[in-house]
């Protein structure tokens, strides 16, 4: 079984609690206007791998507490993301995963889809709204939802909007990396400055 991966980060602070390695899916059929990783809508693009393949990757640093599952729509690509979870989680680390689904409607899907929410300590849900753009933690817009799935992290829930959403730039090899939820007047400024083009 194969997952097909947009981008992998070893290492990050800006993707939910603590240090967290990263997978960005390839692939989501929600096309939100105004999505803020539209290069992995697509089906087609990113590249192939295997679940062993991406743990190993996923799993290289020694500091992280858990991974975060973005997207992309992770749920798109659940059986074999269970697989990964469940490895995951073998190695006593924690999953946060994103959807544009709201808990309910993947409460629906099917038996690969509700797998993976029951391996998840944190889902993020709902789909992105332009028309409701905040400054949250771990969400673009208003309508989406924290939900502690277990325990692990609950202690959050009292201090969840207490502060600004978070983001990260990172120059890794030849490559600038942004990631987390910067404000537009960051990306702007840093396109204008660096003659950058999304």
């Amino acid at each position: 079984m194969m997952i097909r991966v947009g981008a992998l980060l070893s290492e990050s602070f800006a993707n939910g609690p603590g240090c967290r390695s990263v997978l960005w899916v390839q692939g989501c059929s929600r096309h939100c206007p105004g999505c803020w990783n539209p290069a992995l809508l697509s089906h087609f693009d990113g590249i192939e791998m295997t679940i062993q393949e991406v743990f190993n990757k996923l799993t290289v640093s020694n500091n992280i507490e858990g991974v975060t599952l973005l997207g992309g729509e992770p749920f798109e690509q659940a059986a074999a993301l269970v697989e990964l979870g469940k490895k995951i989680k073998d190695k006593n680390l924690t999953i946060m995963a994103y959807s544009g689904w709201t808990l309910e409607e993947l409460k629906e899907k099917d038996e690969d889809c509700r797998q993976l929410l029951e391996l998840c300590d944190i889902l993020i849900d709902g789909q992105y709204l332009r028309t409701l753009a905040a400054s949250l933690p771990w969400r673009g817009s208003t309508n989406q939802e924290v939900h502690f799935i277990t325990s692990k992290y609950r202690h959050l829930r009292p201090t969840i909007n207490n502060y600004n959403r978070d983001f990260e730039v990172m120059i890794i090899g030849n490559q600038l990396v942004i990631t987390g939820d910067p404000p537009p007047q960051i990306i702007d400024s840093l396109e204008n400055k660096l003659g950058l083009k999304r």
